[in-house]
């Protein structure tokens, strides 16, 4: 995980508080571009969902290809998130 987290350039206390969790959240490879894919637009998301146009900007500017495939399963994890944050709310 500390290789994945050091991919996405995460800080490094946040590789810190991972290495020390209890917790491990896997990804199927089969996800593993839409996680990427979401990493890398992660800013344009907010608490209504993700700024469409940014995000397409932000995928062609990280050179990922946008499929309709991707589309649907970035747009599965928007609803999952939308709805987590509802639910604190």
């Amino acid at each position: 995980m500390d290789e994945d987290l050091a991919a996405w350039q995460a800080p490094d206390g946040i590789r810190e508080q991972a290495a020390a969790a209890d917790d491990v959240f896997p990804v199927l490879e089969t996800n593993l571009n839409i996680v990427n894919a979401w990493m890398a637009v992660q800013t344009q998301f907010t608490r209504a969902g993700f700024r469409y146009e940014g995000m397409e900007a932000g995928l062609r500017m990280a050179a990922i290809e946008s499929t309709p495939e991707l589309f649907a399963g970035i747009q599965v994890m928007e609803a999952a998130a939308i709805k987590a944050l509802n639910e604190q709310s």
